[in-house]
């Protein structure tokens, strides 16, 4: 085997338009070595098809100084502002770096008519490249419907039939927007990819802001593919073996997925925040999904789009898990959905927040999937369908139980006119009675308290981290009855009209709380001292028995609180109880793909 030597010492070249070694990218890289930077100044250059064969660190003066621009309609035989494209000859070893800058406007090239920003191909299997990072890049594509493309396409292939070798793939804190397609593409990247902490913009033909396929590899790819802490505008990433091609029916699926940590908004139409799926119709081990992990993530639909989805997990995954959500105002907050007869093998939906959703899961699989110890908004079993409740839906089986409820607690069953009371409200048991576990992402979550009669201080506030609030309740003047009522949790939506027949409460509204609890309490009357009356005097204006006028005592005003604790949840836990178990079905939503979704 043939070594490659690595430069002793890199050197340092630089770019600006008067003044330094340079004045073109495209000069800059070409006379560069091996494991050298380049350095760009502030300004705008001109910067179309740079092959970037060797190890490199390309650094502007960061994102909004350094602008390449890729001339939009011009035409070339290399696709992208940048190419990275290791050559037939290895030329040094180290990693190939691009950061801080703006890429704006790319061009197209000429065979594939698309505009790709950063083009990324494997052509040997040997390249000398230990690393690929594309980091803090402000990475904008054309807007325009016609000019389709990618912001950074990635893609491995075969030599001879034998998979390429693929180095760590790493996109980080770097902005997307106006991709017709997506604004990142990885195909069948064949070791590790992290990308993280960027912003996206799903592409505006209606496609994911990242793409994750494999077109090329017929074994499943083991290295880890990880997406954490990316905030998206619509859609954020869809994983699939294989995306519409459907000559390339036996190509691998991915063994190691981690999805986490992302905040998905503006969910609209048929979109799904998150989609891990295979799309073949053999049921071959390759052609599998591995383990799916999706946590932590924060998703929100406009509240009145019945076929969007938060989560989307079909075919053939093996073990996918779905915890830790938040998913609120969407179609259906976890789908689980058949494709080319494919069906999952497991699937444990749980500790999510589930809310305002039409539907928290569906299910239309032969896959029982465990939905257990979500909060879906409401008290009772999620399959009965209460208004305030994410339902479920589909025909395939959803076990809900044990769900978590809501509590209300009063500090005092019976409080005297103008007395007090401490209310607390708390989102941290089950329906079993059972606490709930620490993934449950409800810290922070609005509450709302108020009285029919009696006054609460704060009537707003929010749950703290032992998952609990409290409010004062002052009871009114007037011996009688009064009840309390909390309300757990809030969505909000901006919705100009009511779109659709929206039979659910908690679907297609501006506004949407938890579903009520309340709370029974008896005001009981003020005390009041008589006094002690005359002693009879010389006077003679009442004698020690008499009727002289009673002393100056005053009225006991506000006792301390007595009676015991009220607890509102008491009840709804044991008609839980009843409820264990429960199966929800009803009718699904799907899905539908689209181009490069």
């Amino acid at each position: 085997m043939a070594l490659v030597a690595t430069p002793a010492s890199a050197a340092e070249l630089s770019v600006c338009a008067v003044g330094c070694d340079h004045t073109t990218v495209a000069d800059a890289v070409a006379a560069a070595a091996a494991g050298d930077t380049i350095t760009i100044g502030a300004g705008t250059f001109p910067t179309f098809g740079v092959v970037v064969d060797k190890p490199l660190t390309i650094q502007g003066a960061g994102v909004g100084q350094t602008i390449l621009d890729g001339g939009g309609a011009s035409v070339g035989s290399v696709p992208g502002i940048f190419r990275i494209l290791p050559g037939l000859d290895a030329k040094g070893s180290g990693e190939i770096i691009v950061r801080d800058m703006s890429l704006v406007n790319p061009g197209k090239n000429t065979t594939a008519s698309q505009y790709f920003t950063i083009s990324i191909g494997i052509k040997q299997a040997t390249t000398g490249i230990t690393g690929i990072t594309l980091t803090d890049l402000d990475v904008e594509g054309t807007g325009d419907a016609a000019r389709t493309g990618y912001g950074v396409y990635a893609d491995t292939g075969l030599t001879g039939g034998v998979p390429r070798e693929t180095p760590p793939l790493t996109i980080t804190d770097s902005r997307f927007s106006e991709h017709v397609f997506n604004g990142i593409g990885v195909d069948g990247w064949g070791a590790p990819v992290t990308i993280s902490g960027n912003d996206l913009q799903e592409g505006i033909g209606g496609s994911s802001s990242i793409l994750v396929f494999n077109e090329y590899l017929p074994d499943r790819i083991i290295d880890p593919v990880v997406i954490t802490d990316n905030v998206s505008d619509g859609r954020l990433v869809y994983i699939r073996n294989i995306d519409f091609n459907a000559t390339l029916d036996t190509r691998g699926g991915f063994d190691d997925v981690t999805i986490a940590g992302n905040v998905i908004t503006g969910l609209a139409n048929v979109d799904a925040g998150i989609l891990v799926s295979t799309n073949s119709t053999a049921a071959t081990e390759p052609t599998q999904m591995g383990t799916v992990r999706v946590l932590d993530n924060d998703i929100v639909g406009d509240g009145t789009s019945p076929g969007t989805a938060g989560v989307t997990i079909g075919g053939h995954v093996i073990d996918a898990g779905v915890q830790g959500n938040s998913v609120v105002g969407v179609g259906t907050g976890v789908n689980v959905t058949q494709v080319k007869n494919q069906n999952p093998v497991s699937v444990e939906a749980t500790d999510n927040r589930l809310f305002a959703d039409d539907n928290g899961v569906g299910n239309t699989t032969t896959t029982t999937v465990d939905a257990s110890r979500n909060w879906w908004g409401c008290q009772t079993d999620p399959a009965l369908g209460a208004p305030e409740c994410s339902g479920v839906s589909g025909t395939g089986g959803v076990t809900t139980a044990p769900w978590v409820v809501a509590r209300l607690v009063s500090s005092a069953d019976s409080v005297v006119e103008g007395g007090t009371a401490t209310l607390t409200a708390a989102l941290d048991r089950l329906s079993d009675g059972e606490p709930v576990g620490d993934a449950l992402p409800v810290g922070g979550l609005d509450v709302q308290f108020s009285a029919d009669r009696g006054a609460v201080d704060p009537a707003d506030t929010v749950l703290d981290e032992a998952l609990t609030a409290t409010s004062t309740y002052t009871a009114p003047a007037g011996p009688g009855a009064d009840t309390v009522t909390a309300r757990i949790d809030l969505a909000e939506f901006e919705i100009a009209e009511p779109e659709g027949d929206l039979q659910l409460l908690a679907f297609g509204d501006a506004a949407v709380r938890g579903e009520a609890i309340t709370l029974p309490l008896t005001i009981t009357a003020a005390a009041v001292d008589p006094g002690t009356g005359g002693s009879g005097g010389d006077s003679g204006t009442g004698g020690s028995g008499g009727t002289g006028a009673p002393g100056s005592g005053t009225a006991a005003g506000v006792l301390p609180d007595a009676g015991s604790p009220v607890d509102a949840g008491g009840l709804a836990a044991a008609l839980a109880l009843l409820a264990l178990g429960g199966v929800a079905m009803r009718m699904g939503l799907r899905v539908q793909p689209r181009h490069r979704a």
